[in-house]
């Protein structure tokens, strides 16, 4: 069982997870910036199972595969949102399950207006 303790031990930004590990959406930051709606607005909501999937030469920007979607971000971009480690072996199943709720949605948010 985890405490509070383990998760906020696993707790960091989006834009410091490494290729191949995969995490679950804490909190989007609300700066008052365009850029968190349009995170929001593609996926990255509290919640959501998110993978890192590739880097730049450069490492700037990164892959992430949200919702069956592949999106590239900057890492300054990625500092907006707070994601707790998942474990490899939850990771496969999360995403999974992720994409198949997102098919279900027609790859639209249940909160969209």
């Amino acid at each position: 069982m985890k405490t509070s303790e383990n998760i906020k031990e696993n707790t960091k930004y989006l834009s410091e997870m490494k290729v191949g590990e995969s995490a679950v959406i804490v909190q989007c930051c609300d700066l008052g910036r365009n850029i968190e709606k349009r995170l929001c607005d593609i996926g990255f909501t509290s919640g959501e199972t998110v993978k890192c999937t590739n880097a730049s030469m450069l490492g700037d920007p990164l892959a992430y595969l949200i919702r069956g979607s592949v999106i590239a971000l900057r890492k300054a971009d990625g500092k907006c949102v707070t994601v707790t480690a998942v474990p490899d072996e939850d990771a496969e199943a999360l995403t999974e399950i992720s994409a198949a709720e997102s098919k279900i949605r027609g790859g639209v948010r249940s909160d969209a207006r």
